[in-house]
């Protein structure tokens, strides 16, 4: 068994919820001899598929659970049950909960245009009779002309984009 192997497992037995099924996918994509360590080893995927996502029906190697959680519309952040599709700014399909979406400081936050328009707000604000630089661009529809739409929410058909894409 690798050393890599080692620690992935280990982390995931001690219950550190810093690395996550996602974590293991961008790391993998860090180096070739990273990504071919991790790819490769059955062990990992094996403890991955069975204890960490609960699947039953799994072939223990990388594509086979990665495979496995996009058929069953798992979160690919976080491994959870409840995945919907986002697309990404390379216009490839990802899926991710309502959990990873909402959280701040994510990998994969997205952002509502009020919460855009809230941040373009506490950037104008005046701090002690001092008022910040202004700005080139503070309404969200310049904010956000050169992002795509992640997803649109059912109730409300809310705009979400990603919190990456969102330059402000």
């Amino acid at each position: 068994m690798d050393t890599v192997t080692e620690v992935l497992i280990l982390r995931f037995t001690t219950d550190w919820k810093e690395l996550t099924v996602g974590a293991i996918l961008r790391l993998m994509k860090t180096s070739k001899t990273m990504y071919a360590t991790i790819r490769d080893d059955a062990t990992l995927w094996k403890y991955i598929g069975k204890k960490y996502l609960g699947l039953e029906r799994f072939t223990p190697t990388y594509h086979g659970i990665v495979g496995s959680m996009q058929r069953a519309n798992r979160c690919l952040e976080c491994g959870g049950n409840n995945g919907r599709k986002s697309v990404m700014k390379s216009l490839r399909v990802t899926l991710v909960c309502f959990k990873c979406q909402t959280d701040p400081g994510g990998f994969r936050q997205m952002l509502t245009r009020k919460e855009i328009q809230d941040k373009v707000d506490v950037m104008n604000m005046d701090v002690n009779g001092w008022r910040k630089k202004k700005r080139n661009c503070t309404s969200v529809k310049s904010i956000t002309k050169d992002s795509i739409v992640a997803r649109r929410t059912v109730p409300g058909c809310k705009h979400l984009y990603w919190s990456s894409d969102v330059n402000i």
